[in-house]
């Protein structure tokens, strides 16, 4: 086995690594010392391949989101441009925000004062946040 580096970009997460690297996400866990699911942008994890797929494998860190979950046999939707490069718009006590590919709830929910990843799990009936996908809308809720 050989050692590579993958350095995490926005709206990654541990199962899409993994399975790109086609390992399991508790591997990637015990490899790199994670205890729980955080990861950060910036972060880089280490990931141990095959010798005979290095090659290939050292060319994850340098492919697009799309590229990457095609080369697992995953499509990517794409949601529509959003008019007048909105991507929100304002409906009574709730903005409606379309996600986009690589979203996550926490980037999402950073952009509101007072709202967080759980709020919007729970207005949205939500049970598992890695299973937004991009032109999903999602109810924010207004606070204040």
């Amino acid at each position: 086995m050989s050692k590579v580096y993958y350095t995490i970009k926005s709206g990654d997460n541990l199962g899409y690594i993994a399975s790109w690297y086609h390992v399991r996400v508790s591997d990637l866990k015990y490899w790199n010392n994670i205890y729980g699911s955080m990861i950060r942008s910036g972060q880089k994890l280490v990931v141990y391949v095959p010798n005979s797929k290095l090659e290939k494998y050292k060319m994850i860190n340098t492919m697009t989101f799309e590229e990457k979950q095609r080369s697992v046999g995953k499509e990517v939707a794409f949601a529509k441009p959003a008019e007048d490069t909105e991507q929100f718009n304002y409906q009574g006590d709730f903005i409606y925000y379309t996600v986009r590919s690589g979203d996550t709830l926490w980037d999402i929910a950073k952009q509101y004062d007072g709202i967080t990843d759980t709020d919007i799990m729970r207005v949205n009936n939500i049970s598992d946040a890695g299973k937004i996908k991009p032109g999903q809308v999602l109810k924010i809720p207004v606070k204040g």
